[in-house]
């Protein structure tokens, strides 16, 4: 940063995922044209960053409150109604993989055939149906 600039001057602010939204514009619609519209709904100043990035437009936004309000509205570019999608997905990832399912499986989850789809109960499909179920063993018929 060049000396002189202060944070509300140059970005020198801590920036992350949940400060940007994304849009999905018409080809030749500009980033600037993408940015002016985000700025319409909460303000020029706002707007802190924006580049095109695989054919869509990613925003960066001063606060996380105007990312939920931006979303929550869309906007308009060329009369034509722009979804707005936040570039931070907020729903959390469970590690640790399969959970309690294909208890009777010898090996549990990992050792019935077709493993751990995530449905509920385990594995797919209902125990002795092809493809695996609760108690599906390896080289048992329908497995």
């Amino acid at each position: 940063m060049p000396a002189g600039v202060s944070p509300e001057e140059g970005g020198g602010e801590k920036l992350s995922r949940r400060h940007a939204v994304k849009l999905s514009p018409a080809a030749q619609v500009s980033v600037e044209e993408c940015s002016l519209a985000v700025g319409e709904k909460v303000g020029y100043k706002s707007v802190k960053f924006a580049a095109r990035m695989n054919r869509a437009v990613v925003v960066f936004l001063d606060s996380i409150d105007k990312v939920n309000s931006v979303v929550e509205s869309g906007v308009a570019i060329r009369d034509v109604f722009t979804q707005v999608m936040p570039l931070f997905n907020s729903a959390r990832r469970v590690p640790g993989g399969c959970r309690g399912g294909c208890r009777g499986a010898p090996g549990g989850c990992r050792g019935a055939p077709g493993g751990c789809r995530g449905a509920p109960g385990g594995c797919r499909g209902p125990p002795g149906a092809p493809g695996g179920g609760l108690g599906a063993r390896r080289g048992a018929p329908g497995g």
